[in-house]
């Protein structure tokens, strides 16, 4: 069973499920967010970010738990290929296609096996931009997500500990 440190570890376990996929998909090199690995190209980045948790609570999980396990999130993938080193924009457009179709809720990619923890509930794309910077051709791709906790996954006691003092 998973701890509570490791359940909330939302954006590790999101990125790490996507960066497997979009390398397949892609057969390039994919980057987490906050890398600070050098910069080569062609490239994807990633980015998962945890927001607001969600209403309806859930009922309790057990022994009178009542934690939030519906979340709201955002997830971006940015292409960046360099015309100069022969990237081609067929190459980019190539890429930016085979990551949307990773991203779709209907691939497997967003499962039980790539996110034991976690269900998947809705991803939808919501914007695109699209940016020459210095030589790379930049396209992000933003998504809404939806998610929740896996039921069996969560504690059922808390890891808090009580001391005791003695006189």
């Amino acid at each position: 069973m998973a701890t509570l440190e490791t359940l909330y570890q939302f954006e590790r376990y999101f990125e790490d499920a996507a960066q497997t996929f979009l390398e397949t998909a892609t057969g390039w090199d994919v980057f987490l967010s906050a890398s600070d690995e050098t910069f080569v190209t062609p490239r994807v980045e990633i980015e998962f970010v945890s927001m607001e948790a969600t209403e309806p609570i859930d009922a309790p999980i057990s022994l009178g738990l009542v934690e939030f396990r519906k979340y709201d999130a955002s997830f971006a993938f940015r292409v960046i290929t360099d015309p100069t080193a022969g990237q081609t924009r067929a190459n980019h457009m190539d890429a930016v296609g085979a990551c949307r179709v990773a991203c779709l809720s209907s691939e497997p990619n967003w499962n039980a096996s790539t996110l034991p923890n976690y269900g998947l509930k809705y991803i939808r794309q919501i914007g695109t931009t699209r940016s020459v910077a210095g030589d790379f051709q930049v396209t992000q791709v933003d998504y809404e997500i939806k998610f929740s906790i896996r039921s069996g996954v969560f504690p059922t006691t808390t890891t808090t500990t009580t001391t005791t003092t003695t006189t």
